[in-house]
């Protein structure tokens, strides 16, 4: 009866034994190269992810620099039409450039009057005295400009509010200046521009 049991028992341990190697060759042959290749995949998917999320980078650094450069251009083309914004805008980048082309000093200004000769100079055509001083409100809005009352001298004689600018207190970034490579609509050259002859300097506080 012993000896029938441990018979029995030898030969199921056998069986064991061949069903462990069974399994162990279908892990290597099957499971393994399976777990490989996923590992890889996922490996591969990790690098892509990295690069596209570099790509993505890039992208957005490229979009700002297009924005930037078109933000940065002064005045209208013969197929534009402007707006608040654009007048704005070109207020703001008009009187830095005119301040960083100044040896002795970091201010610039205009009276309404000197705005409204700049919007025609650059293609925005007879802006009217309210859109004016609308754009010299919002330009005021931004960090370095401010609107000082009784600034400067109108050519009436009176003297009148000025939006001016002071590059000193211009922020770090956001605000493209002439040394941006701000251009012209004109020349569509770097550097001096018409207007900077028609600009006016701001009194001193």
């Amino acid at each position: 009866m012993t000896d029938g049991l441990e018979g029995r028992v030898e030969e199921l341990e056998q069986k064991v034994q061949s069903l462990k190697g069974v399994h162990d060759q279908y892990k290597e042959q099957f499971v393994k190269p399976r777990l490989d290749e996923l590992q890889q995949a996922r490996d591969d998917a990790r690098e892509e992810r990295v690069e596209l999320a570099e790509d993505v980078q890039t992208l957005r650094e490229r979009v700002r620099d297009l924005e930037v450069g078109i933000d940065s251009v002064i005045g209208l083309a013969e197929d534009e039409s402007g707006g608040p914004d654009k007048r704005c805008a070109d207020l703001r980048l008009g009187l830095i450039r005119v301040a960083e082309s100044r040896a002795d000093s970091t201010t610039a200004g205009k009276h309404w009057k000197g705005v409204q000769a700049f919007f025609a100079e650059q293609g925005h055509g007879d802006v009217s005295k309210p859109l004016c001083y609308r754009a010299m409100d919002a330009a005021a809005e931004y960090q370095g400009f401010s609107l000082k009352e009784d600034a400067m001298t109108l050519p009436s004689g009176r003297t009148g509010r000025a939006i001016v600018v002071d590059t000193d207190r211009l922020p770090d970034s956001g605000v493209v200046t002439a040394s941006n490579d701000v251009t012209t609509r004109e020349s569509g050259e770097k550097g001096e521009s018409p207007m900077n002859t028609m600009a006016e300097a701001a009194e001193s506080d």
